[in-house]
């Protein structure tokens, strides 16, 4: 996860500003551009990227896969609905994937919608740490909806790979 990880803010875009009080409260609220900051009720990460500052908090990503080879690239959007979350894979390779990916949710069961055909399908998963595993055969350039919408008290289910499910990547 990249992200801006500059020290502290250096210039005030405003010419109207104080120069003085800018840069007062910069040092108050960055120090000297490194470190964990307490102010007042919040903290402050300085020199840190948005990966680093959740790694430090114990927030687990809210997609992950492992990856299949060096050069494979997964994108992701997650939208949450008030019954349900819904995330949009992305395979941007050249080459099919198989990869487990891994999303931030938990107590629903997962299901693979295929825009391009109008399908959805039942998929194997597993929940185990407020997580859920799911394999994903993602062919050169496939995308796939992973639709979370309803409720389970299974931690986990497997189902034989279709037909279409069952190519090499």
């Amino acid at each position: 996860m990249g992200g801006d990880s500059r020290p502290k803010p250096m210039d005030d875009p405003s010419e109207a500003d104080d120069r003085s009080e800018f840069l007062k409260l910069s040092s108050d609220l960055f120090g000297d551009g490194s470190g964990v900051h307490n102010v007042g009720q919040g903290t402050v990460y300085s020199g840190q990227n948005l990966g680093e500052v959740l790694a430090a908090l114990h927030v687990k990503p809210d997609f992950d896969y492992a990856k299949d080879g060096k050069d494979s690239d997964v994108e992701f959007v997650h939208r949450k609905l008030t019954d349900g979350d819904i995330y949009f894979v992305d395979n941007r390779s050249d080459r099919g994937l198989l990869i487990e990916a891994t999303f931030r949710v938990t107590g629903k069961q997962p299901e693979l919608w295929h825009a391009e055909t109008g399908t959805s399908e039942p998929v194997s998963f597993e929940i185990a740490d407020g997580r859920t595993t799911v394999p994903l055969r993602l062919e050169p350039w496939g995308t796939v909806f992973v639709v979370f919408d309803k409720r389970t008290a299974a931690t986990s289910r497997v189902i034989t790979p279709s037909r279409r499910q069952s190519w090499r990547p």
